[in-house]
């Protein structure tokens, strides 16, 4: 890292129920060893885009490290895309999906360490038309329901979503698709529809084997039927994937249209009902600090 950088510290202090003791620590010890300029802006889940913003349009930063989850890097990523600003993420959220996807550590220390390397990747995102982008997965259905109940009744951690997992299966229902693009003309009963830039959930349990985030191509994930056996499937990190009853399909773009509005998450946030939805790549289009 160059001593002339400038960076950005966007933290998001309520991010995972956390405590970010660890990460400021950790930041004090990296400007013992070799100072540089930086700034910190503390998220309040008010006007954050806004002043995101403000601040990368009168600094000349050089890369935006974020401390928080994926909701959180999503916000900061759809700044930065297709600037030559490079992206660090210290994964400090309930499920940390895209540093997972990315091989980042888990400590704050050694996260920080390779936010503040020189190794980078230019990676894919999905632009979502009207909510933005998704950088690591989005739904509709099954998982989206959870990430609302999740939010609706405050659980934290992975404990958290083991319960609403629970409760969220039992009370599960399909909902009809309808896929257009691309050569692609499917009609489908499903449990969920995911598109997925990426591989897996944040919890580690591969959900979508052919995924990269660099293909310029991301994958329409049907869950067609759902039995109990398949929940340590779906929840808990596996080295094989067997979830038979899933369809795939990869594209470049794609709409939908589902017979009913069904809950829908982008990232981890949940973003209310839908019943229509476009999406696009955009080929390797975010610079992110990777580990060498």
């Amino acid at each position: 890292m160059s001593g002339q950088e400038k960076i950005l510290f966007v933290v998001n202090p309520a991010a995972g129920g956390k405590d970010k003791a660890l990460f400021w620590s950790a930041l004090e010890q990296a400007l013992d060893v070799g100072p540089f300029d930086y700034l910190a802006f503390n998220t309040t889940g008010k006007n954050d885009v806004q002043e995101l913003r403000h601040l990368l349009g009168t600094n000349p930063f050089t890369r935006v490290i974020v401390v928080g989850g994926d909701g959180t890097v999503k916000m900061v990523a759809e700044q930065l895309i297709h600037l030559p600003i490079a992206l660090g993420i210290i994964p400090m959220g309930s499920a940390n999906g895209m540093a997972r996807e990315l091989g980042l550590p888990s400590n704050p220390k050694e996260a920080l360490r390779v936010a503040l390397g020189t190794c980078t990747n230019q990676i894919d995102t999905i632009h979502l038309q009207g909510h933005g982008l998704c950088i690591h997965l989005c739904d509709l259905g099954l998982n989206a329901t959870l990430v609302e109940r999740y939010a609706v009744e405050g659980f934290r951690g992975m404990w958290g979503y083991g319960r609403g997992f629970l409760n969220t299966i039992l009370n599960r229902n399909r909902f009809r698709i309808y896929l257009s693009g691309e050569q692609v003309r499917l009609n489908r009963s499903v449990y969920m529809l995911m598109l997925a830039n990426a591989r897996m959930f944040g919890t580690g349990a591969v959900i979508n084997p052919s995924g990269s985030l660099r293909d310029g191509r991301f994958e329409v994930v049907m869950l067609k039927d759902f039995r109990w056996w398949d929940l340590p499937r779906l929840f808990f990190p596996r080295r094989k994937h067997h979830l038979e009853r899933e369809e795939v399909v990869s594209v470049q773009s794609i709409s939908i249209a589902c017979n009913r509005p069904v809950h829908f998450q982008i990232d981890g946030e949940y973003r209310g009902k839908v019943n229509r939805l476009k999406a696009s790549i955009i080929a390797q289009g975010l610079r992110v600090l990777v580990p060498k």
